[in-house]
């Protein structure tokens, strides 16, 4: 299903206006609007209890985008303050906002006074990614048989002076996802989108607590480490999170994944090594936990996902990342480089089986970096970068 808007009849624009809107049901609706000169202006995605997470600061006298890929909400305000909650924003301040109502939905309300200059889309997120090389299909052993998975990296130093953790977001994972059997996939077993075993290095404001599997967000301003799983709906998150430890930039860190076919359960480690070891832990004994009559265990679902995708065992897709979010520079990303990546293990993958990647979510897979091994060397990772960049910034003007 697609259903497209245009705004007809504009002329020259003296009033923040909404140009389009589009939504492809049940995942996607965007959102492009205009703001006015004067004073900054911020965008921020609304959690479920209302936090304000991920600020991201606008130009203004410009057009927008804003994309909401699985139905979360969003606020497009103005102000020098940085408010927790959505309802803490003076409604004078409020320039747009998107509030799904269901899946495919939004609601629009009141927008105020600005106009029009055309430039370029800012991004507001770069990743690098090591990622199976194209063609893998990333299967793990049957539900009758244990498998682990694990990533071993060096935690990076902290980034130049210039990244703003109140404002911007780092985090260092490697993950396990089964977004094959989410709601909007092939094989979707649930009503769940999000499926995603997640230990991770953290700096900024991140998720970092789950009582009652209800996730909640802090800001670390130095490194810590947390093991995480992150699953959710079009419009509901939630968590499951281990202790806080704090790390430093060199510390050798070691993250596990592993499921145990006998109690049909995954055991998520994240820890450093050496004589000050610290680790942070989670069983989980089934997914969604929230909903415990879904599944009785891991291997139930696992036993249902292989015969939905008629493969010998689930289909789980492996992938190590700096994930850097916010008001991103590639200079900023670059200061955390080389990405040091000492092992990876997943079945039936081998080392040599791995790329190294940048990417952004605007663009996609923008170019491979350095070689195809593991660790990105100390001098061909940011030259990458910086060529990455002038790529993007092209793409972008091509496109205004």
């Amino acid at each position: 299903m697609f259903a497209r808007t245009d705004v007809q009849g504009l002329g020259d624009l003296c009033f923040d206006r909404v140009l389009l809107s589009e939504t492809r049901a049940p995942r996607q609706v965007s959102l492009k609007f205009v703001v006015r000169d004067g004073g900054p202006v911020t965008v921020s995605w609304v959690s479920p209890q209302g936090d304000l997470l991920h600020n991201y600061p606008l130009l203004t006298g410009a057009t927008h985008s804003e994309s909401s890929f699985l139905g979360h909400a969003f606020v497009v305000f103005r102000g020098d303050s940085r408010p927790r909650r959505a309802r803490d924003i003076s409604v004078s301040d409020l320039v747009c906002c998107y509030r799904p109502t269901r899946p495919a939905e939004c609601h629009v309300v009141t927008l105020w006074s600005g106009y029009r200059v055309t430039v370029s889309e800012e991004d507001n997120e770069y990743r690098v990614v090591v990622h199976p090389s194209p063609g893998f299909k990333p299967v793990l052993p049957c539900a009758s048989e244990d498998w682990e998975v694990q990533y071993t990296f060096l935690c990076s130093p902290l980034p130049c002076a210039a990244f703003d953790p109140g404002m911007e977001t780092l985090y260092v994972w490697g993950d396990l996802s089964f977004d094959k059997y989410g709601a909007s996939s092939e094989c979707p077993l649930t009503r769940y989108v999000h499926n995603q075993i997640v230990p991770q290095v953290m700096l900024g404001r991140c998720l970092s607590s789950s009582e009652a599997f209800l996730p909640s967000w802090s800001q670390f301003d130095t490194w810590v480490m947390q093991a995480q799983y992150f699953w959710g709906t079009a419009r509901d998150h939630f968590a499951q999170c281990g202790d806080v430890c704090h790390v430093h930039g060199g510390d050798e860190i070691t993250s596990t994944i592993a499921y145990s076919a006998g109690t049909g359960s995954i055991r998520v480690t994240i820890s450093t090594t050496g004589s000050e070891r610290q680790c942070s832990s989670i069983d989980i004994k089934r997914p969604f936990p929230n909903d415990p009559q879904l599944f009785r265990s891991w291997r139930d679902f696992f036993e249902q996902a292989q015969a939905a995708s008629r493969t010998e065992g689930p289909v789980g897709r492996p992938n190590l990342n700096i994930e850097y979010k916010g008001n991103v520079e590639v200079t900023t990303l670059a200061s955390l480089c080389p990405f040091e990546v000492r092992a990876v293990s997943y079945p039936s993958l081998g080392m040599s089986g791995w790329r190294t990647s940048l990417f952004c979510p605007r663009v996609g897979y923008c170019q491979e970096l350095a070689d195809p091994v593991m660790s990105c060397g100390q001098e061909a990772m940011p030259r990458a970068l910086h060529a990455s960049s002038s790529a993007l910034v092209g793409t972008s003007a091509k496109a205004a």
